[in-house]
């Protein structure tokens, strides 16, 4: 009977080994995919970090582009005005030299025509 005892709890305690030996593995295999798993955290914290860096990066570039556009966009308008009020003033000014022209061009035209009328009044009589 002793024997028979003593072969149950070398068998018990050869059982329990082999249940340590895979607790120990399956620990181990815990124990490691824990630490890749607060890796991985770790690695999606970071990444949603520069996400967030390289949106709002991204979104301050386009207030300055569409600033930028906006204040050339008035400028351009502001010079096409002026442009414009300049434009409209040499027309002006042209307008009245050649009215200026054209009235001096009428006033030499009867001159002559009366200078001609005279002569053609002349030479009948």
């Amino acid at each position: 009977k002793l024997s028979a005892a003593e072969k149950a709890v070398v068998d018990a305690k050869s059982v329990e080994a082999v249940a340590d030996k895979d607790l120990y593995s399956k620990k181990t295999t815990l124990v490691s995919a824990e630490q890749k798993a607060e890796k991985a955290e770790k690695s999606l914290t970071e990444a949603e970090k520069k996400l967030s860096n390289a949106s709002k990066k991204y979104n301050d570039e386009k207030k300055k582009s569409q600033k930028a556009a906006k204040e050339a966009k008035k400028k351009a308008e502001e010079k096409a005005k002026k442009d414009k009020q300049k434009a409209e003033k040499a027309a002006k000014e042209q307008n009245k030299k050649d009215e200026k022209a054209k009235k001096k061009l009428e006033k030499k035209m009867k001159q002559e025509k009366k200078a001609a009328d005279k002569k053609a009044k002349k030479e009948k009589k």
